[in-house]
């Protein structure tokens, strides 16, 4: 995680694709994961793309609205982010439960997961590069 965020650096816009590959890649994880239940070692290695990917897309995905954003904007952007993280945090639950009852596997909502995840992945990449010079330090 950390190494994926100091990589990002934000000439040529290389954030916004490196947070992009790293849900890739989570969301990879969450889609293979029905796939190789019924095997121990390859479910931990999905399991551990998950959580690597999802926590890898964190540094370069939090730092983006400072690219495109006045600071005052840039505040107020990653409340509103903060606010619809909550959201959805209190409805994906509930899809999640709704697609275990309907389909009667809990690969649905697995699967429902990993296409949330590329769909901010492709979100990401499609706002397009930023036209903000990089911030001095301090």
């Amino acid at each position: 995680m950390l190494s994926n965020g100091s990589l990002a650096v934000p000439i040529h816009d290389e954030r916004r694709w490196h947070a992009a590959v790293c849900a890739t890649i989570s969301a990879a994880g969450w889609c293979s994961l029905p796939l190789v239940s019924s095997n121990p070692t390859l479910s931990l290695v999905a399991l551990t793309a998950t959580a690597a990917g999802t926590f890898a897309t964190m540094g370069p995905y939090w730092s983006m609205p400072a690219l495109y954003l006045s600071r005052q904007a840039a505040a107020g952007d990653i409340a509103l982010i903060s606010t619809l993280a909550g959201v959805g945090s209190l409805i994906s639950p509930v899809i999640v439960g709704w697609l275990n009852e309907y389909t009667k596997t809990l690969a649905a909502g697995q699967y429902y997961l990993g296409v949330l995840l590329m769909v901010g992945a492709v979100t990401v990449i499609a706002i397009g590069p930023h036209d903000r010079k990089p911030r001095a330090a301090g």
